[in-house]
């Protein structure tokens, strides 16, 4: 079945935001060997499988609100404030909003990255760490973890290729009495 792209116009059935020609060109421009190699088929799952860990794992971390209740992604969104835009831009008092039919490059770039993980490993593996094993040794390698280390990966590049579509992880607020 052909990969359905979300293209900011709330597609029906979208399953992805970049096609297979699009993640192509990315990876080509990167020099990422495995991504080429692999069929169509793989890249098509494998981009089914980075948009619905991306659209998932940041759930709750994206900033502005869905476009319509109906649609079948997280994204296209409304609301969805650029700092960084308009600071660059030299206009401290008046934000930028990204349009609310448009699917920023940022989570384009972050779909194509996880893509390319996945072909090579789950991107959220089932766990059996449990927080109660602390140190692994096979053979001569001994890996340990520091009490409160998180049981999953961080993909540092996803989350820095989205740091302006979300919110940040951990919000302390401080109340004075």
């Amino acid at each position: 079945m052909a990969l359905i792209i979300e293209n900011g116009s709330i597609v029906t059935g979208a399953e992805s935001y970049v096609s297979v020609t699009d993640a192509d060109t990315y990876h080509l421009n990167r020099g990422n060997s495995i991504w080429k190699t692999s069929s169509v088929t793989a890249k098509e799952a494998a981009l089914r499988k980075a948009t619905s860990f991306v659209d998932n794992y940041y759930i709750n971390r994206w900033k502005g609100m869905r476009t319509a209740i109906s649609q079948p992604l997280q994204w296209p969104r409304q609301y969805v404030m650029q700092y960084e835009e308009y600071a660059r831009a030299g206009y401290a008092q008046t934000p930028v909003y990204i349009e609310s039919n448009v699917i920023p490059n940022e989570l384009k770039y972050a779909i194509c990255e996880a893509a390319l993980r996945s072909l090579t490993t789950e991107l959220l593996p089932d766990l059996d760490r449990g927080g109660k094993v602390k140190r692994v040794t096979i053979g001569p390698i001994t890996e340990e973890y520091t009490d409160g280390a998180p049981a999953t990966t961080t993909f540092t590049m996803i989350e820095t290729l989205l740091s302006t579509l979300i919110t940040a992880k951990n919000i302390s607020t401080v109340v004075r009495a």
